[in-house]
């Protein structure tokens, strides 16, 4: 994180249109990226921050830092003999940075560059050409779906938008309003998990300010329906181990005050969350124990056992419901050979309700389901409601399930 990029110190911005000399961003792509990394490079040192867009020949650019380091920079920019401006902002002071978390970043359309990798890049973004066509009320200004859409780079519809060259599907987040001044209402949860990816900067700039007027329960709805997007891009191998982790983190630095004053619960029931021996399994187990620990469930989890170990483990923890977290995409032999144990000990069947994640294969359900299959594992109505101080206790509670064996692939 850049230092004062969040802070509250007056900082210059400015915005300008301009047109490419030659054909240059086209013919030699590498040239481009690697003006936009060392730009991001100075950029971080000065503590300036930006946005610039690429299409039709044309750049857009947003930038925004000190005065100390803005004023330079307008003239570098204004001299440099790769482009000629068309139309330039006057230098304004404000106080809050549109793009705290990007020292520079490049969006543009794949028919703009030709760069045949991801449509996601280091510094660089494709986005669909029909949000860089979009026109906003002044000829310099970026219109907010482009920079939402940029951020958003868990959308599993990306692909799909980049290719068509338009927005899909229809309700795209990119369209959606977000917070911190900028729009009313609160972030879409797939750009809060973006955001959360990126790191704690990106984050702050999608959250409302603490003197902002939200619904904190909202926000807290908000948050983890994002920690379930961060889940099923995990799930699709679309972030690493170490990605989630992070962004886990920063999404429970969020969550936890918005649940200081929480319900009190009475434990629906006790569930033992296992990854079985010669398993990866890591951040499944985490997700899983959030998800229901928000449910009312008093959970504990244990990596790397056996099947001897895991009946001891029911024994001692009185556990009612037995989650076995399978490994994906790899699974190793000695996990295979355990989960064939697992399956077939009468023990377990007699003891313990039982959810097994499967390892491989299948249809990957929507990641908050485990709630849903631990309840049917428990084969009976949910033991206890929240007590919600001093009023009288809800009444609505879920219907009851059948007691069955609850594989999820």
């Amino acid at each position: 994180m850049m230092e004062g990029a969040g802070s509250l110190a007056h900082v210059d911005t400015f915005s300008y249109v301009s047109r490419v000399r030659g054909d240059w961003p086209r013919s030699r792509p590498q040239d481009l990226v690697a003006l936009v990394r060392e730009a991001a490079e100075r950029n971080h040192d000065r503590d300036v921050t930006g946005l610039l867009i690429l299409h039709r020949g044309r750049f857009r650019q947003w930038l925004e830092g000190p005065p100390a380091a803005i004023g330079p920079l307008r003239r570098v920019i204004f001299e440099d003999p790769r482009h000629h401006v068309l139309a330039a902002q006057d230098t304004v002071s404000t106080r809050h940075r549109r793009f705290p978390d990007w020292p520079l970043h490049l969006l543009c359309a794949p028919e703009d560059v030709d760069l045949r990798r991801s449509p996601v890049l280091d510094h660089v973004t494709f986005v669909p050409k029909a949000l860089l066509e979009a026109r906003g009320p002044a000829p310099v200004s970026i219109p907010l779906a482009v920079a939402n859409c940029a951020a958003a780079t868990l959308c599993p519809a990306r692909q799909a938008c980049v290719g068509g060259g338009r927005p899909a599907p229809r309700h795209c987040p990119a369209e959606k309003p977000i917070c911190s001044g900028r729009a009313f209402g609160l972030p879409d949860p797939l750009l809060l998990a973006s955001a959360a990816v990126r790191g704690p900067a990106a984050l702050r700039s999608w959250l409302p300010r603490p003197e902002d007027r939200f619904d904190r329960a909202a926000l807290a709805d908000v948050v983890e329906a994002a920690i379930d997007r961060l889940g099923e891009a995990w799930r699709a191998d679309r972030l690493s181990d170490a990605e989630v982790t992070l962004a886990l983190a920063e999404l429970y630095r969020v969550l936890r005050p918005l649940c200081d004053a929480r319900p009190v619960w009475r434990s629906r029931a006790r569930v033992l969350i296992a990854s079985l021996r010669g398993s990866s399994a890591v951040i499944g187990p985490m997700l899983e124990a959030d998800l229901l620990i928000r449910a009312g469930f008093d959970v504990i989890v244990r990596h790397g056992l056996d099947t001897a170990e895991l009946e001891r483990s029911v024994d001692d923890l009185a556990a009612d419901v037995l989650v076995v977290a399978g490994s994906r995409p790899f699974v190793s032999h000695a996990e295979r050979v355990e989960l064939v144990r697992v399956r077939e000990s009468r023990g377990l069947a007699r003891r313990v309700g039982l959810v097994v994640d499967e390892p491989s294969g299948g249809a990957a359900r929507p990641w908050s389901g485990i709630v849903r299959a631990v309840e049917a594992a428990l084969g009976r109505v949910p033991l206890s409601q929240p007590v919600t101080g001093a009023g009288s206790p809800e009444t609505a509670t879920p219907a009851p399930f059948d007691r069955r064996v609850e594989a999820r692939a």
